[in-house]
């Protein structure tokens, strides 16, 4: 919300409409002459976050896990179901 209050103090609506309509066009022409290059940033950067999103998940399934081992048996296994991990012995 803040940054399209930022876009909006820089320029007016009809200005943003013909950068749009010019962007519209001219992306894909852009693209088109320059797709390996783009693909390959791309793929670089998906890369990037894909490891950075495996370190963070890393570093908090241990907690999550030492929070699910604390909670009752029947809540822990409605959450087992839903992050995939071990579901807790069955209540008799």
């Amino acid at each position: 919300m803040w940054l399209m209050t930022y876009i909006g103090a820089c320029f007016n609506a009809l200005s943003l409409v013909i950068l749009c309509w010019v962007s519209f066009f001219t992306v894909p022409v852009l693209y088109e002459k320059n797709q390996h290059l783009v693909d390959r940033m791309v793929g670089d950067m998906v890369k990037k976050v894909r490891a950075a999103l495996n370190d963070v998940y890393a570093s908090i399934e241990p907690k999550v896990q030492t929070g699910l081992d604390r909670m009752p048996p029947s809540v822990r296994n409605a959450f087992s179901q839903i992050i995939g991990s071990k579901p807790a012995d069955k209540i008799h």
